[in-house]
Formats: C-alpha cells, structure tokens, sequence
C-alpha cells in the first residue's frame, strides 16, 4: 500500500490561517477530490475563516480546480469570510516549462473574481490593512 501524502499545509498567523499547496499538477480527478476535502472544512467552522491560499508549489491546474476555487470563494463569503489567493503570478521554480498559472486566470477572467497578492507576505498586508 502506498503512503498518500497531504496536500496541503495549514500555518496560523494570528488569525488568519496559509494554507500552502504541496501538489506540483492539479490536473488530475484525485488531487481535486483531495484538494476539496482539505479545503471546505476550512470554510465551514464556526464564525468567518481568513484564509490565503499560497501557490508557490504548483506548476499546473485544471479547470475542474478553477471551478472548485470559485464556489470555494462563495462559501467562504456565504460565511463572511475573505479569501485571498497568493503566488500564482510568479514563475514556478524548477518547472518542466515556463508556465505562469496567472494567465489562465487571466484568460478565464478569475484574476477580476479572485483576490490576489504577489506573496504570503503581500497577502497578508491586505489582510491586515495598518
């Protein structure tokens, strides 16, 4: 049997929760339902969740992961929650090409849906306006 490694990462930072994505590809049926699983209890607890999604790892996704981010969103607003996605812009380092996750959400017009930072650091700042 082989060991199934977590997808994601969860660090706190006051109160608002990083959530990191280990997986390089989220083109694959698998890592959506894994991806999905992690994620929506996170929406789901008591009060409104603050949480940025770091992409730093990933090099490739789907549209099927792209859908699932948007009613993501939705669910976080349904609670009052705010969602920020960060490091989609950047080129991923050591990928096998040079692919820029940013400009699919360009084209599919996500980046107006989604707010984004350049970084967890960047995000964070938005989060918490001095």
């Amino acid at each position: 049997m082989t060991d199934i490694q977590p997808i994601i990462t969860i660090e706190h930072r006051g109160d608002v929760k990083i959530v990191v994505i280990l997986e390089e590809s989220l083109l694959s049926d698998v890592n959506l339902n894994r991806l999905e699983m992690a994620l929506t209890p996170l929406a789901l607890v008591d009060g409104p969740i603050r949480l940025i999604i770091d992409f730093h790892k990933v090099c490739s996704v789907s549209s099927s992961v792209l859908g699932f981010l948007v009613t993501f969103k939705k669910l976080i607003a349904e609670y009052q929650g705010r969602l920020i996605l960060c490091c989609i812009e950047k080129k991923v380092a050591n990928a096998p090409s040079d692919r820029y996750i940013y400009e699919l959400f360009k084209v599919v017009q996500l980046d107006r849906f989604f707010e984004i930072a350049a970084d967890v650091e960047e995000a964070l700042a938005k989060m918490n306006p001095s």
